[in-house]
């Protein structure tokens, strides 16, 4: 599991979100791939690191398309993420993929 930290400005006035997904890394041919199953999310690079760094690149992107559009608890819904009743929204990943393997950092 990585624990990543991104930067937005949210309409409830948090600076960050933060979220605990797992992202799997894995060589296919010459490039390397990372994938994280419960957003079906995918980046590709030449190295591990690189991939890893084209990945945030992507979930920034995603992330931010999400809140400007203010769909992000819409879009997590559709991903099968399961809202925790709490003070803030809270979210739940899915189960999409039941290999519990860490990651590689």
């Amino acid at each position: 599991m990585d624990i990543i930290r991104i930067s937005e400005n949210t309409d409830n006035g948090n600076k960050y979100i933060e979220m605990l997904l797992s992202v799997y890394s894995f060589k296919e041919d010459n490039s390397y791939i990372t994938y994280c199953p419960s957003l079906d999310l995918s980046s590709y690079g030449t190295t591990e690191s690189h991939a890893r760094k084209s990945f945030r690149d992507v979930l920034e992107m995603t992330i931010e398309h999400m809140i400007d559009n203010n769909t992000l608890a819409k879009d997590f819904e559709r991903h099968g993420w399961k809202t925790r009743e709490m003070d803030s929204p809270r979210f739940n990943p899915s189960n999409y993929c039941s290999d519990t393997r860490e990651s590689g950092t």
